[in-house]
């Protein structure tokens, strides 16, 4: 299952964005810090709770000072958005989209799809297995 760059660059409000190249170049140079906010209030009813799973407040503040996430911040949240919008996709509603990523999975060792996409890309490809199977009917 595979999220189309132009999609994810429109979560994240990075117009003219419709490659990987592309949106693989804007988070080496580092994302707008607004694109993080975009992504929060897609996956979120709460904005900041959200916001405090991937920093400390003076840390958001001083990427607002800067203007710019950090190349592997970027990665996070680029990759969370693929695996939001892969889960919504999967679903057909945000709101069971955003149950099955904040629930524990037994395909997933008992955590939620949510923090494993957000530590690592092995912990997103774990998700995106899992969708993948949800979508196709083979999950336990």
């Amino acid at each position: 299952m595979h999220v189309p760059p132009s999609e994810i660059a429109d979560i994240l409000d990075l117009p003219g964005m419709n490659t990987l190249l592309g949106l693989a170049e804007v988070c080496e140079r580092g994302l707008p810090v607004e694109s993080l906010h975009r992504l929060a209030q897609a996956m979120s009813s709460n904005e900041q709770a959200f916001l405090d799973c991937f920093f400390s407040r003076s840390t958001l503040r001083r990427r607002h000072q800067g203007g710019k996430l950090t190349p592997d911040e970027s990665d996070r949240v680029v990759r969370l958005a693929s695996t939001w919008l892969m889960a919504r996709d999967t679903f057909g509603d945000e709101a069971k989209a955003h149950r099955f990523l904040h629930q524990e999975h037994a395909l997933l060792g008992g955590r939620r799809p949510f923090d494993l996409a957000r530590a690592s890309g092995p912990g997103a490809k774990a998700v995106e297995q899992v969708l993948g199977r949800l979508r196709y009917g083979t999950a336990a």
